[in-house]
């Protein structure tokens, strides 16, 4: 019970986040990304991750 009862509690939180975050700030930027092929073999580039994060109040990977 306890298992299935956790996502919900992530998804509230996450929505009572965004609702609290735009009442005080007046405009909050929301982004996702998927990044699973980041690259090709161990040639991953963190730093560009990072640079394009930056420019997101909240992002979703």
């Amino acid at each position: 019970m306890l298992r299935s009862r956790t996502p919900l509690r992530l998804a509230s939180a996450l929505l009572l986040y965004l609702l609290t975050a735009t009442m005080v700030l007046p405009q909050t930027v929301v982004g996702s990304w998927n990044i699973q092929n980041l690259g090709r073999g161990e040639r991953k580039d963190y730093p560009a991750v990072a640079a394009v994060a930056r420019h997101y109040d909240l992002l979703a990977i």
